[in-house]
Parts: C-alpha cells; structure tokens; sequence
C-alpha cells in the first residue's frame, strides 16, 4: 500500500527535487487485517503534505512493527520531512481546518489545511493518535501507530516477507542522498548481501579497488545522475577494467526521465531502477540478477574436470564479442574450460579494434549490440588480413531463418542460438578449427 502512494507521489516529488525514501520494517507481517482504506488516506495526505512543503529536501516514510501478539500487531508509521517546519506557538492550531499557519502558504503553496485535520480524525477513529513534532526551519515529523489482526494461517507470506537473495553477491551503492543510501544499505543487508555505500565517483571507485571480500563487487547500483557530467560508460568512470565482466551495473534513474534501452546498453547497465525507488523494486531487481550471478558459477564448467583423453583446444585463440556481461562470462568460461585463450569485447568496435591487433582462431560474435552491431563488425573484420578466413559465429537468440540468413550475409560462417552451452560450442570448434587431444 505504502508504495501505491509513492507511485502517487513520486512525479510530484521528481518535480519538486524531493528525495521520497520509503523504509519499511522486513518484520511487518504480510497478513495484517484492518482499514486499508483509512490508512492510505492518512499517509497520502502526510506525504502529499511533506512533499508540499518540502522542496530541494527529503521525504522519509517509515513503517515499523512495535509489537506482535498471536493474533494482533501494532505498526507506527512516520513521516519525516526537511521542509519549512512549524513553530511551536503554531502547533497547537495545527489540526484545525482550514488552518495554514504562514499567511501567504494559501497563495504559495495552494491548499486549504484540511489533509492535516481529515487524517487525524481517521487516526482517531482506527483508535491511534497522530502526533506533530517540528520545528521553524528544521522540518517536521508526523506519527502514528495502529493497531491489526492478523489473517490466521498464512505460512506462505511469512516466509516471503524474509526472503534473501541467491549466492549473496557483494553490492556497492553509489547514491549522494545519506538518507536514501543508509535506508538502501539496510534494505539490501536484510536480503543477506554485503554492502558498501559511496556518495560519488571517487569513493566508489575506491570501495571497488579496495573491496576484500571473496569475488569483489558484483553488483553497483548508481544514480545515472552522479555520471552523466561525461561521456565516457559507467564501467570506465568506475575504474573498472574492460576485460572484468564484473561487476554488473544497475541504474536509478529518474521516473520522469527514464533511459531508452539502446541508452541503457551505451551507459553499459544491465537495467533501471525507478526513482523514488520501491522497496519490491529493489528486492525484486537484486533477486533477478543474483540468480542469474548464481546459475553462471553453477552452470560454468570447471577445467579440472575434464579428463585427460577428452578433446582440447590449447592452441586455440579465440575472441568472444558480447555486450552482456554475464552472457560474456559465461560463453569466455565455457572457452577457457575446453582449455582456449579467450580474449573479450564489449561491442563490435571493440571488436574491430582486438582484431586490428591480434590474429584469432575463431570469433564468437553477439549479434545485437549497441555503437556497432555484430553485422557491421563482421564486414569490417573480413577486411583486416590477419582476420579474413577467421571463423566466425554468430551468436543470437532469434532462430527466425531471415535473422539467421544475415548472419551469413554479413560473413559469418555458423550460428549459435542463445543461451549457449557447451555442447553447442564444441560442435562449433569441431567444424571450424580441429582439436588436439592431452
């Protein structure tokens, strides 16, 4: 319920330059009975309010459980803003409707005071009481607390409520608001990860080079504001290297200002997260990419494995062009596992430049990419001498027989279907380059 009113809200807040963070207890019980209806009105006019008179500040909206019995619980809610604030000669006439305690707040602010009056009579009639603190130029803080009951029998909900995520991968938050970042950290914390906050580029490049856990970072989250003062992808702002597939890159962007998906792979994020952002969003955005983190270390076959009479491919250099960072780890692991040198690149420039370079056995080339797609670079790279008879496989999740028909067209000479594994790319090796047994 609490994110519907953000979903209300968030335009409002985004136009007015107000951070709305939303923190929620990951005890509040899943099965709550009670006045929806009521408390949605209360906190939507607490937080319209907040946003009202809190421009260029912060919003915070809190929910906590303070106590839970075997058939009942007690929630408070808070709503905290860094607005104008209200002396406390005018505290007292808060409530009374019809009341804005600045003269000229009518004419600036345009509203007539009854939000305030109408949710503390709902608090009263679900038997709470809302309580205002503030102070002139400080901000103010409404709270209340309610009681519910509890739907009997609804295992399921509570085992939700106190999920964690898939392999626990170390994340880094790049977020400049404090408030946002210490709720964020602790949102992510309760899903079992580790994390480390930054407020800018330098501190998170910092915390990445620095990082000790086992793995490093895996995961960033970032403001797509705190970059955009150039040109150059997240991955080379961060200090990370190109060949390093991790960490992968996630963005927060504004909701009225959100990146079009060929933006999105320029920047070289993996997706975009709404601001104001949801606490589901996050849970939800982490819980994507941890499995799939998690199934390419299950999935990616280790070298010592392999038996000594299996087929080898030592004296093969091959290169792998995919601008996805975890399908790019995985088809390079699966390389590596049939015992080749695997070199890597984000994108068919990439590409072209690596190929300028270096003379390959076999291309592995992604066929959609952003800059230059795998069609262009392949025309290019049968160009360039030390690459022109170099086999090269296209790499596509299409099987429409048109978009394997390009492929051949542009001077690829096989083709993959996505996901690859590995019995895929052996046959692959088998046809275009030979083996060589231990």
């Amino acid at each position: 319920m609490i994110e519907d009113i953000i979903d209300i809200v968030s335009l409002s807040a985004v136009t007015a330059k107000v951070e709305l963070i939303c923190d929620l207890d990951p005890n509040l019980p899943d099965n709550l009975v009670g006045d929806s209806a009521r408390l949605r009105q209360i906190i939507l006019n607490l937080v319209t309010n907040a946003v009202k008179f809190s421009a260029d500040g912060e919003v915070l909206i809190k929910a906590f459980l303070e106590h839970t019995g075997p058939s009942g619980a007690s929630i408070r809610f808070s709503v905290i803003d860094t607005g104008v604030g209200i002396s406390s000669e005018d505290l007292d006439r808060l409530f009374l409707p019809f009341t804005q305690l600045d003269q000229s707040s009518s004419r600036k602010y345009q509203g007539t005071g009854l939000g305030l009056t109408i949710s503390k009579r709902l608090v009263d009639l679900m038997g709470g009481e809302l309580v205002a603190t503030s102070e002139k130029g400080e901000g103010s803080q409404f709270c209340f607390s309610v009681g519910f009951d509890l739907r009997p029998d609804d295992s399921e909900s509570e085992e939700s409520s106190h999920m964690t995520l898939p392999g626990l991968p170390n994340i880094l938050l790049l977020v400049e608001n404090e408030s946002l970042r210490t709720v964020l950290s602790r949102q992510v914390r309760n899903l079992g990860c580790f994390v480390v906050g930054a407020a800018d580029l330098k501190d998170a490049r910092a915390k990445i080079r620095n990082c000790e856990r086992p793995g490093g970072i895996e995961i960033v989250l970032l403001e797509h504001d705190r970059i955009t003062a150039s040109d150059l992808p997240a991955r080379e702002q961060l200090g990370i290297p190109r060949v390093n597939d991790l960490p992968v890159i996630v963005a927060l962007t504004a909701i009225d200002r959100p990146l079009a998906q060929l933006t999105l792979r320029t920047w070289g994020y993996e997706f975009q997260i709404a601001v104001p952002i949801k606490p589901s969003a996050i849970q939800q955005g982490l819980s994507r990419l941890a499995s799939e983190l998690d199934e390419s270390e299950d999935t990616m076959p280790n070298p010592s494995r392999i038996e000594p009479k299996e087929i080898r491919y030592d004296h093969i250099r091959a290169l792998v062009v995919e601008d996805n960072e975890i399908n790019r780890r995985i088809t390079a692991k699966m390389l590596e596992s049939l015992g080749c040198r695997v070199d890597t690149a984000v994108d068919g420039a990439d590409a072209i430049s690596q190929c300028g370079q270096a003379a390959y056995h076999m291309i592995l080339m992604d066929c959609q990419m952003p800059n230059v797609d795998g069609y262009a670079a392949t025309r290019v790279i049968r160009e360039i001498e030390s690459n022109r008879a170099t086999p090269i496989v296209a790499l596509s999740a299409s099987t429409l027989k048109p978009d394997i028909d390009a492929c051949f067209m542009a001077g690829m000479n096989d083709y993959i279907a996505k996901p690859t594994d590995l019995k895929a790319l052996v046959r692959a090796m088998e046809r275009w380059t030979g083996s060589e047994s231990n």
